[in-house]
This record gives C-alpha cells, structure tokens and sequence, in this order.
C-alpha cells in the first residue's frame, strides 16, 4: 500500500505531465506554420505545406506528418511526400561534447515526370541552389548529423504509353555530417544506399562523403548493380537513343562526384 506522500507525489508527477502534454498540443498548430514559413523561405522555385508538427518535450524532440512539396511551375504531381519527418538529439554524439540532431523521412515517396526534370532543366537556378540543405537543417535548432530514409520509394513518369521506371523500398544513412568524430581524409562522413526496383533488381552504394563541402556535397565509394532488367529503363534509355526489347545488366565498380567531375570505374559489366 502507498504512503499519502507517495500518493501525492503520484498526483503531483502526473499533474505536471498532463500540464506539459497540453502544453505541446496549444503550441502545435503555432509551431506547424512557423516552421512552414521557415522552410519555404529557403525554397527557391517550390513550395512546402506541413499537415502536423508536434515537439516531444520529453525526448527533446519534433514530429512532422503528412510533409508535401510541390514544384511551382508544375505542382502535379508532388515532387515528394513525407509522411513521417522525426527529429530528434543525437545522444551518443553527446560523448564526444557535441550536440547535433537525428533526422529520419519514412515511407517517403519522389515523384519526377519528364516535364517536371525538362522544367528543372531550364531554370536558371541550378539544383543545388535550390535550398534543399537549407529547408531541412531549418526545422531542427541543432545541426543535423545523423540523416536517415527508411522504406522510400521513387517514381518516374515519361510519356506517351511507356510505363514509369519505379524504385522500391530505398534506404539512405549518412552519419557524422558535422563531422563530429574527427576522420582523416575528404570524405568523413560514412555514406549508404540500398535499394530494390519493381522487377527485382538491386542497387547498392557504400562508401564515404562531405556533405558540408561548397556548392555541394562530394561522396565516394563502391557501387553494385544486379539483375536490372533493361526494358524497366525503357523510358528513360530512349532520350539517349537508346533501344531495348529485352536483357539484363549487372555491374560492380567505383564512383566519385565532385564539384569538378564525376568518375565511374567500373571492374565488372555484365550484359546478357
């Protein structure tokens, strides 16, 4: 049986609870359209709505819902939907004097359509200065070291008949942006990529990058291809006139994008 003191501390602990969980929940729509309008004013030619924001006072943290981001000159469809955008401290990186945030986008969803990427295309204002970083490193006080995606997808629609090139069930990690844990060299940030198509196939990347390198981020690493199925390409293959009917590739080597170039060594092609 409880003690009265330990009752009131029981009373007195949820009081305090509840108090704060109303608290966030006054502030959530306030929230929502500020951080709205902060990530918008870092867009340049795209616009941002934010379904729900949510702060977890608790673990020092913030959820968004249902985030959508359209393209200005061609809204439809989104460029991409996020239906879950968590941020929240990086504790390990507390061990080493630092404080920095962790983001994760589930399930999000990229939409490009051959108007959209020939809309991109004529803009004078190259895509790397579109304030993607900005907009994303807006929502969270800290500075971001820790990105993730779990279980994105990517569509790409061209025209006429030819179905769309899909991407399913894409994952992203890059840790250490702020480069937090000192590593020697130019790429200190660890870096990967998995994902799967809609007919099988898998493409893999893993090495390292430099996400605070200027204009852009910088990455290097060993990348994998297996089992693409060539017709699946059809779409995009054909603007390079390029024609297939069938086939399949696979292909193992090393890639590195610079500011100044882009290298693609390849040990392994396979073409059947």
């Amino acid at each position: 049986r409880r003690s009265p003191r330990t009752r009131r501390w029981v009373v007195a602990v949820t009081l305090v609870l509840a108090i704060l969980w109303l608290a966030t929940r006054a502030i959530d729509e306030p929230l929502r359209h500020q951080l709205e309008g902060r990530v918008n004013a870092n867009l340049k030619g795209y616009t941002a709505t934010i379904g729900h924001a949510h702060v977890r006072i608790l673990g020092l943290g913030l959820d968004l819902r249902d985030v959508t981001v359209v393209q200005n000159s061609l809204p439809n469809p989104p460029t991409i939907y996020i239906p879950s955008w968590k941020t929240t401290v990086q504790w390990r990186a507390l061990l080493s004097g630092a404080i920095v945030g962790d983001v994760t986008f589930t399930r999000p969803a990229i939409y490009v359509t051959l108007p959209q990427a020939q809309a991109e295309a004529k803009d004078p204002t190259p895509t790397a200065e579109h304030g993607w970083q900005e907009a994303v490193t807006s929502i969270y006080p800290l500075k971001i070291n820790l990105f993730k995606i779990d279980d994105g997808t990517l569509d790409y629609f061209d025209t006429g008949d030819l179905p769309p090139v899909r991407l399913r069930r894409f994952s992203v990690r890059a840790e250490n942006i702020r480069n937090v844990r000192a590593v020697p060299g130019r790429y200190p940030s660890p870096f990967e990529l998995r994902a799967t198509m809609a007919d099988g196939a898998d493409l893999s990347f893993r090495g390292r990058a430099d996400f605070l390198a200027m204009p852009h981020a910088t990455l290097r690493g060993a990348l994998g291809l297996r089992d693409l199925v060539l017709t699946g390409l059809k779409p995009a293959l054909r603007h390079m006139n390029v024609d297939v009917e069938r086939g399949k590739l696979a292909a193992r080597g090393q890639i590195e994008y610079t500011p100044r170039q882009l290298i693609l060594a390849l040990d392994r092609v396979a073409l059947e």
